[in-house]
């Protein structure tokens, strides 16, 4: 006479079930916080695009800098600076510099320059520093470069 294991195989079944269902639950729960975050930051985006960025320099090592900068964020700036070494540029809207009574609104740009006395050789590149403030009180800094160029 064979004698059967007492049905162990049903107790399997289940608990592969809750095991299975638990992962499920898992899973769900991971993508609904990372779409949820990312659906959130998307509403609140603090981007500054470079339109455009030159350095122009002599063989004598001055420059002159010039710097156009977007706002691509869903939020006023209300303060916006570009730094390349020692030199900073304020850009200015349509309107004048860029501060709280005059924000930079989404969608408008801003342009500074400024002249750079020693120091640039033609060919090098150059980091430059872009910090803009929001309408919020947030901060956000972003850093690009620069290759010095002949006249």
């Amino acid at each position: 006479m064979k004698i059967h294991p007492a049905r162990r195989k049903a107790i399997g079944e289940i608990l592969g079930a809750l095991i299975v269902i638990a992962i499920v639950v898992a899973a769900g729960l991971i993508l609904y916080t990372l779409f949820t975050s990312t659906a959130s930051n998307v509403g609140s985006q603090t981007t500054v695009s470079i339109q455009s960025n030159k350095l122009v320099a002599t063989p004598s090592g001055s420059a002159a800098w010039a710097i156009t900068l977007k706002d691509s964020s869903s939020k006023p700036i209300t303060g916006l600076t570009a730094t390349l070494g020692a030199t900073t540029i304020t850009p200015s809207n349509s309107n004048g510099a860029i501060g709280s009574s005059n924000p930079l609104v989404p969608g408008q740009t801003a342009s500074g320059s400024a002249s750079i006395a020693s120091g640039i050789t033609i060919g090098q590149t150059y980091t430059v520093t872009i910090t803009a403030t929001f309408s919020d009180g947030s901060q956000s800094t972003f850093t690009t470069s620069v290759t010095a160029t002949s006249s």
